[in-house]
């Protein structure tokens, strides 16, 4: 069986062996007519004037234009079946739902590159943070390396299945290009792609929230995009000292209210990584010295794009003093994750109501700044 697969095209490889095929049939068949042509335009020797036969003429310029067709085609397959990265870290034990749907992308492409990591989340867990810096930094440089030194003449495709704080340190490691794109395992048949660098539509709303008998300062995030976030409300941040929660949904409308059920297609995909990495660019601006928590239930690939946006944006210190939780489904919790060295080492736990002479928020250990992201409970 091994040996069939071998010799056996995959689908996605099928196109590129048909056009090559075709291009090699074309330009031979033209060398021919090619030459028929020629010695039709070269004069003989006591046969007159030369005439140029119209069916060979008609065959050499019917060729040329197959040849110019096949090498388009050509270009067009390596662009969209080109290499598929799988980008992977999961916590050991977890059940990984994305063997079945990467198959079925597999042989939609021409090559199949992976990164993929398992880690012990409880061990690396100090002080109450999960601190995952080191594999995010790792994966990310993996990542970034394989793209770079694949084939040239390909476009690539990035599949994630990474928890979202994790894809955010890893996303801000994908190189520039427009022939990037990203692919949402799990959606059907798998084939939802969509450009890195695609723009915003601005549908992303933003919608202020008292938390009730706040305990702090801090300043909430909820991205609640996925049917996950029936599983969370405002009123989960209160634990973490925040008093006011920015609640981030698509048009207005909360998952789980309403009998709203999210069902995104290409083009929503492609603009939430933009406007999701807008929105918290702006609320981060707006919080200041204030800490954030962040809560996010959002499709993987959006995860990993607003990693990328938020790379792009210039004076955009997002990480600095921003907690991103993630949900523990033992303790059924959610807790601290750093993914990038520049977060706070301890869970925000301590009510924060103002700062310190010193001017560093209370319990986190950096210098406060005046500054200028699918997982819910059941993702994995």
């Amino acid at each position: 069986m091994r040996t069939v697969r071998q010799v056996v095209p995959r689908r996605g490889q099928l196109p590129v062996v048909l056009s090559n095929t075709l291009i090699v049939v074309s330009a031979a068949v033209l060398t021919a007519a090619l030459a028929l042509v020629v010695e039709d335009a070269i004069p003989k020797a006591g046969e007159g004037e030369p005439e140029i036969v119209p069916l060979r003429a008609a065959l050499l310029l019917g060729m040329l234009v197959v040849l110019l067709v096949a090498l388009a085609w050509r270009t067009v397959v390596h662009d969209t079946r080109g290499t598929l990265f799988y980008v992977q870290i999961l916590n050991e034990g977890m059940a990984n739902r994305h063997t079945e749907p990467l198959r079925a992308a597999q042989a939609e492409h021409m090559s199949l590159r992976t990164v993929t990591r398992w880690i012990d989340l409880a061990s690396r867990r100090r002080g109450g943070v999960v601190d995952v810096v080191e594999p995010c930094h790792e994966v990310g440089r993996a990542l970034e390396e394989s793209v770079n030194t694949d084939r040239d003449d390909t476009g690539y495709t990035v599949a994630p299945n990474l928890l979202w704080p994790m894809s955010l340190a890893v996303g801000a490691h994908l190189p520039q290009g427009d022939n990037l794109r990203l692919l949402e395992l799990g959606q059907g048949s798998g084939d939802i792609g969509f450009e890195l660098n695609s723009p915003g539509t601005g549908k992303l709303k933003s919608e202020l929230h008292p938390v009730p008998e706040p305990k702090g300062d801090r300043v909430g995030v909820w991205l609640a995009l996925t049917e996950s976030a029936r599983f969370c409300d405002v009123n989960t941040f209160a634990q973490f000292g925040v008093s006011t929660v920015h609640v981030v949904t698509y048009g207005d409308k909360l998952p789980g209210h309403d009998g709203y059920q999210p069902r995104f297609d290409r083009d929503d995909l492609a603009s939430l990584g933009a406007d999701a990495a807008e929105k918290l660019r702006e609320i981060k601006a707006q919080a200041g010295s204030r800490e954030l928590v962040v809560i996010a239930m959002v499709p993987k690939t959006t995860a990993l794009a607003i990693g990328w946006q938020l790379s792009q944006m210039k004076k955009c210190p997002f990480f600095h003093s921003t907690h991103l939780m993630a949900h523990d489904p033992n303790t059924k919790a959610y807790v601290p994750m750093r993914v990038r060295e520049s977060q706070p080492t301890t869970p925000p736990t301590e009510p924060l109501t103002a700062l310190p002479p010193s001017g560093k928020a209370a319990g986190n250990g950096h210098d406060t700044e005046a500054a200028g992201a699918g997982d819910g409970p059941t993702d994995s």
